[in-house]
């Protein structure tokens, strides 16, 4: 984990613990805790704004890290079972408190009912991100495809310069060296596979059936189907290489 985000999340943390002690403090008599006037009802608050556009921010880098290449979950998909639920808790302690004009007492039900529609919230997200992703690589990757098509059946001699079609040239974030591209070939058709993420060391694998005219993605631990391409690659000519990002 870089340095920058391991400090943000103790300081997020941090912020957690001081908002639950903060909001506790009962006052006095003359002028009770967590009421309109009170230093901890302001002081409450103000962390209750920090918590929330932290954790705004957080899911937003999650989202646009996500988008930036296919994946089968998501090693960064997993901090957001943690950060909707705080976005929907403090959603609703701002609103309590700014409409009552005092603290929350009883919180309880709301903390289980934010990690509970927080969960969901957070399935829907990773899910809808999956396949929008899917579907701005397989855009970005039409003009390859095409090239490939246009340059059958001999369409690794001479090599096409496939890395002027792909993503990374453009400044996407999600595409890097490491991001081999394979083909397989014969005379009328060929498969084109690229590594993608999941939220294991395992990864998972993309790929395009020209005769379908399809992509697919499949996590790297699903035997059946790594079988089923392997054997659609049978009989075919190999090539390879990398993006230039």
């Amino acid at each position: 984990m870089h340095f920058p985000l391991l400090y943000a999340c103790v300081f997020w943390v941090g912020l957690i613990i001081s908002h639950t002690i903060i909001s506790r403090r009962q006052g006095t008599p003359e002028c009770p805790g967590g009421r309109l006037g009170h230093w901890t009802y302001t002081l409450t608050l103000v962390i209750s704004c920090l918590l929330l556009v932290m954790s705004l921010a957080g899911a937003a880098w999650i989202i646009f890290s996500d988008l930036a290449w296919p994946h089968v979950g998501s090693k960064a998909g997993i901090f957001l079972f943690l950060l909707c639920p705080a976005i929907l808790f403090q959603l609703f302690f701002l609103t309590s408190s700014l409409v009552k004009k005092k603290l929350p007492a009883r919180r309880i039900w709301a903390r289980l009912l934010s990690i509970i529609a927080g969960i969901l919230l957070a399935v829907l997200i990773g899910n809808y991100i999956s396949t929008l992703a899917m579907q701005r690589f397989e855009q970005a990757s039409q003009p390859l495809v095409d090239a490939i098509e246009k340059n059958l059946p001999h369409p690794c001699t001479p090599l096409i310069p496939y890395t002027k079609y792909l993503p990374g040239t453009t400044g996407n974030s999600g595409w890097h060296p490491e991001n081999r591209w394979k083909l397989w070939h014969d005379n009328k058709s060929f498969i084109l596979t690229f590594p993608g993420g999941s939220a294991d060391i395992d990864g998972s694998t993309i790929y395009y059936l020209s005769k379908e005219k399809s992509w697919s993605i499949f996590h790297n631990d699903a035997r059946e189907k790594a079988g089923q391409l392997q054997e659609l690659q049978k009989g075919m000519e190999g090539c390879q290489g990398k993006t230039d990002s």
